[in-house]
């Protein structure tokens, strides 16, 4: 059995150190101690959920008194509640029981296995650097923002604006688990049981899809949405609130996941159209058969004030990275910036220009630019020696910075596409609206 407190003394060893391969060291070096062993499974694995969070407060022993709970006790009371058989009142009181009969360094240790995060700056890599296969891991297909890699026709795919998750279905258990896209478990009861497993056949598979709340039949804002889900990755959801949850869905990963892009969406599209599940849906998707009625499809989406699309070639395979088969597709805006500077580049260009840093005319939009590709390579010893005041600089879209205390915005993909020698003045905020305006509605 552990010291009371020598597990702490552990993860406030790693934490306090700042290498990584320090922190993997010390990790190694207590590879042999079950007990740390399993405080690291119980607070990293995402396919189980406690289904209750830390209490706001709790009162443990003294130091000094008898202890009749040592941590491995409090563990094995904590993996009692991954069973799902105790919830709400029943699951608080047993917790605060729990930690009420411990140390005060176990009891910490406990309540941060119940928050998922022993805060020691090791997450699941180094952890199962350490015990290979520890944690399980879920892999997702990220998509790229090249287009020049669609070969049309291509499946043009509404993009969703909710928590991008997967649905576990193991053939082994009755219970599908969520997993979010940063391997947390998403509390989701008991709802989408029956339904996922049905749709794989009773196989063992994932649904990639993303969760997305509804009320009335009416997608919720954004806002509230997310809101709503939080509190699911947090274990604070009420079932009143996971019954506004629904799984929009657009990928299966197992049985299908040798088939192609549309092969695999065919399949689904099937399997939910003959079982009509009610808190699965497939994603709204069609063929394009060009890169114009692939961004028609996209300012379609947009003006129905959703995010935007997802565009995918046919014949793509399923792979657990980002490819160059999907590309989240973006109509691309130009504007008029003012040149406030620029930067040194790096390596061979470390005494050229590397990056421009550019702004709206009323200073409500600011990016730096560090893409030069439309230009030959002596732009950047020329713009070194005569740095335009105003370029024409091609994006995304705007988008917010919340590291910025002023409030400006920055830009998506920039890219300088032209210096412009004939303007005096950059556009403002305003005009780059209506600007984006005019494109959507072309």
């Amino acid at each position: 059995m552990n010291k009371p407190y020598e597990v702490l003394s552990i993860i406030e060893e790693i934490a306090n150190t700042s290498s990584i391969n320090a922190k993997l060291a010390i990790l190694k070096e207590h590879e042999n101690d079950g007990i740390f062993r399993t405080v690291c499974q119980l607070a990293y694995e995402p396919s189980l959920s406690f289904y209750i969070s830390r209490p706001d407060s709790f009162t443990c022993l003294p130091d000094g008194e008898e202890v009749p709970y040592d941590l491995e006790a409090g563990l094995h009371d904590l993996l009692s509640l991954t069973k799902g058989d105790i919830r709400g009142h029943a699951a608080r009181d047993l917790v605060v029981r729990v930690l009420g009969l411990s140390t005060p360094e176990n009891a910490e240790t406990l309540a941060r296995v119940l928050d998922r995060d022993l805060r020691f700056g090791a997450g699941t890599t180094l952890i199962n650097k350490t015990w290979p296969g520890l944690v399980s891991t879920f892999d997702f297909m990220l998509a790229d923002t090249d287009p020049s890699n669609i070969v049309y026709p291509a499946l043009s795919e509404l993009k969703e604006d909710g928590m991008r998750a997967k649905l576990h279905i193991a053939s082994d258990i009755d219970r599908v688990t969520a997993i979010s896209r940063q391997g947390k478990p998403i509390e989701i009861f008991d709802l989408f049981d029956k339904e996922a497993s049905s749709l794989v056949g009773g196989m063992s598979a994932d649904l990639d899809g993303e969760f997305v709340c509804f009320k009335d039949g009416e997608r919720l804002p954004r806002k509230i949405s997310n809101g709503i889900l939080n509190k699911a990755i947090k274990g604070t959801i009420t079932p009143e609130e996971a019954e506004l949850i629904v799984f929009v869905c657009w990928d299966i990963e197992g049985p299908k996941e040798d088939h192609d892009h549309l092969t695999r969406y065919l399949a689904l599209e099937r399997q939910i159209l003959e079982q009509q599940p009610k808190r699965i849906k497939l994603i709204e998707a069609r063929i394009v058969n060009d890169e114009a009625e692939a961004l028609a499809h996209f300012k379609e989406v947009r003006r129905r004030g959703l995010e935007g699309t997802i565009v995918k070639n046919l014949k793509g395979k399923w792979v657990p990275k980002r490819t160059k088969d999907l590309v989240k597709f973006k109509a691309e805006v130009v504007g008029t910036f003012k040149v406030t500077g620029f930067e040194y580049g790096t390596g061979k260009n470390a005494k050229r220009v590397g990056a421009l840093f550019i702004e709206t005319e009323d200073q409500k939009v600011k990016s730096k630019v560090g893409i030069f590709k439309d230009f030959d390579e002596k732009i950047r010893d020329e713009w070194l020696l005569n740095t335009p005041q105003f370029v024409d600089v091609l994006y995304n879209e705007r988008i917010t910075d919340k590291s910025r205390k002023d409030g400006t915005e920055s830009l998506f993909l920039p890219r300088v596409v032209a210096e412009r020698l004939d303007k005096n003045k950059a556009d403002t905020r305003d005009d780059l609206i209506q600007i984006e305006k005019a494109i959507l509605e072309d």
